[in-house]
């Protein structure tokens, strides 16, 4: 990737600072770093995109387009494999994984598959592996609970995240401790994972991966190069978090060497706005980003700010009217040009 010049849609309330100018220009050295041959570099420019997972950063967790049309295709592959096995309802513990179920089960309405209960294991706190074992141990609970008195065959599509691949094997080792016992016998499970591959220097084919662990449990794995909204708090939070709010910014690199990014302020959540993302809810916003002109002053000494005015097609179908002034909308859409 070589950038050269960045369109960012920023807060008119927001003072183009010096050091708002080195935040832009760390987002472009964090997006150069994830085509580094050395994994390593690759992972910092990972952890520099999704910022610090408790705190809301102006640009965190950018979208780079280039990641949108593989998620697509990983979430309709998953949601295809639980309507042909027949899925009951979807089980997920949060984070991640229920973030996941949230994109697979908006693939399922994508593709006419009817909706089934999405059920959600809220997560723990505590040290990791205690927290971990609390977080399974209510999702034994919850099922024994939740399907009292209904006869089996019951058949679970459970989604999980994999990075490090941790999550999704310790979760398939409790699922086969749970098949043991006999008030589970009556369960199959269906483990869906979207498996990041942009971090890691290992080998791993496209598409979707199948396997069998058990009489009771089917693996399906579909690879992308990097997970959505993987650990960044505002776009996994839920509409009453006020965190949820923040637009999510999309990002695109153009054959020119620019770098622009269009803002979607939600109406409901940055995570809700995200599934809309993947799910192809903002296709025309973001073919017309990719043909916007754009107008760049050269800088001598340093950089330097005009304005790009927005195209109308650009406001439609997302909220925050261009009607409204910065002081009715803080994160009205705007776009400004910053020279690097």
């Amino acid at each position: 990737m070589n950038f050269k010049v960045i369109a960012i849609s920023t807060y008119p309330t927001l003072k183009k600072s010096q050091s708002f100018e080195q935040r832009l220009k760390q987002i472009i050295c964090d997006l150069k770093k994830l085509s580094d041959p050395d994994k390593k570099i690759r992972q910092t420019g990972i952890d520099g995109i999704r910022g610090t997972d408790s705190k809301h950063t102006i640009g965190q967790g950018p979208i780079f387009t280039n990641f949108i049309q593989p998620a697509r295709e990983c979430m309709q592959a998953l949601a295809t494999q639980s309507f042909n096995e027949k899925c009951d309802a979807f089980l997920s513990l949060e984070r991640g994984g229920s973030f996941l179920a949230d994109n697979i089960m908006a693939a399922r309405n994508t593709l006419g598959h009817p909706e089934i209960p999405n059920i959600k294991i809220p997560k723990t706190i505590g040290t990791e592996e205690a927290s971990r074992e609390i977080h399974f141990q209510r999702l034994a609970d919850h099922l024994l609970q939740k399907f009292q008195g209904i006869p089996g065959p019951i058949t679970l599509g459970v989604c999980e995240t994999y990075v490090s691949g941790s999550a999704v094997e310790k979760l398939t080792q409790y699922l086969k401790r749970l098949c043991n016992i006999p008030e589970f016998k009556k369960f199959n499970f269906i483990v869906l994972a979207e498996r990041q591959t942009i971090h890691t220097d290992e080998t791993i084919p496209p598409g979707l991966k199948t396997q069998t662990l058990s009489d009771q449990i089917k693996y399906y794995e579909y690879p992308v190069p990097y997970i959505l909204g993987e650990d960044v708090g505002y776009q996994l939070a839920y509409p009453e978090n006020p965190n949820s709010k923040h637009p999510v910014h999309i990002c695109q690199e153009t054959s020119t060497g620019e770098l622009k990014y269009l803002a979607i302020t939600p109406d409901i959540s940055a995570r809700q706005t995200l599934i809309d993302i993947v799910s192809g809810r903002h296709d025309k916003q973001i073919e017309d980003l990719s043909t916007q002109q754009t107008k760049v002053t050269q800088a001598k000494k340093k950089p330097t700010f005009s304005t790009l005015e927005r195209s109308p097609s650009l406001d439609s179908g997302i909220s925050g009217s261009p009607s409204q002034s910065p002081a009715e909308n803080d994160e009205a859409l705007n776009f400004d040009i910053f020279n690097s």
